[in-house]
């Protein structure tokens, strides 16, 4: 029972999803970003979840199919490189729309969900540390800018996705997909390079 909730948990907080979630969280912060029109908002998010969320699961079937990825759950580290090189380049091309739409903070957000994965291929050829936990620390360093910098009143959710923070690392190691430093790491990689970059 508990392996299946832990699995659930990691499902829905899937790194890829990440992106999108934090466009949302910019663009509904009942701040200057808020006043966005309504039908922009819908395509960035839309570019957004397509670039660095469908196209990405999208190739998930053909990594089945041609046997470059043997274990779904990726608990090899060499099972990833490939994968997320070709995660890498849909979300390069991602940045690169993004690039066209004249909101800054977004186009750093997703500069930053490039650079912490870039660190992640690089780090996977000497370690593999929890991709879910940079997601959601990439999370909580953008809250932490939103809350900091922009004055958004984000605290209650700051404190909820803590919490989710800390039910993620321990579905994780209860799936031993990954050891606590490993889920550690993750989390400081990801709330740091947003963090610093925004």
């Amino acid at each position: 029972m508990i392996k299946k909730i832990s699995n659930i948990i990691s499902l829905i907080f899937n790194p890829l999803i990440m992106p999108t979630l934090g466009t949302i969280l910019i663009l509904y912060s009942n701040s200057i970003f808020s006043m966005i029109h309504q039908g922009t908002k819908n395509i960035i998010i839309g570019i957004i979840f397509i670039g660095t969320f469908l196209l990405p699961l999208s190739f998930v079937p053909l990594y089945k199919y041609y046997n470059l990825v043997f274990d779904i759950n990726m608990k090899n580290r060499k099972d990833r490189i490939f994968p997320y090189l070709i995660t890498l380049i849909m979300y390069l091309l991602t940045l690169f729309v993004t690039y066209r739409i004249p909101i800054k903070i977004v186009q750093l957000f997703i500069l930053s969900v490039v650079i912490a994965l870039s660190l992640n291929i690089i780090l996977l050829f000497f370690w593999k540390i929890s991709s879910h936990m940079i997601g959601i620390g990439g999370i909580i360093g953008l809250l932490a800018i939103l809350i900091l910098k922009y004055h958004i009143n984000y605290l209650y959710v700051f404190i909820v996705f803590i919490v989710i923070a800390g039910i993620l690392a321990s579905a994780r190691l209860f799936l031993q997909i990954h050891k606590p430093s490993e889920v550690y790491c993750g989390f400081f990689l990801g709330f740091l390079v947003v963090f610093i970059l925004l």
